[in-house]
């Protein structure tokens, strides 16, 4: 993920030239197409089971030259709350 909580990330992307920062429905949705790879980073909202909690997701080059999507997520909810980070951020798009 390459940072060490979500709110480490969120201050490091609202820092950063050239992101693209929105609010969707409570969701804070960074796209950044400056690093190389895009890259969208979905932050749950308050309220949400699974916050604070954030996905990563990248386009990478898969070995047969297609494209595919790596997914990172750095949850810091209560894990006696949240089994599964998944189906909880399934709403940020």
């Amino acid at each position: 993920m390459g940072y060490p909580t979500v709110a480490a990330a969120l201050s490091a992307l609202r820092a950063k030239p050239g992101v693209r920062i929105q609010d969707q429905q409570g969701w804070i949705i960074v796209t950044d197409t400056q690093s190389g790879t895009p890259t969208l980073w979905s932050f749950t909202p308050p309220g949400n089971p699974a916050h604070p909690s954030v996905v990563k997701r990248s386009l990478v080059a898969q070995k047969d030259g297609s494209t595919g999507i790596e997914m990172n997520i750095l949850c810091e909810a209560d894990k006696s709350i949240v089994r599964c980070v998944g189906p909880a951020v399934s709403g940020a798009e």
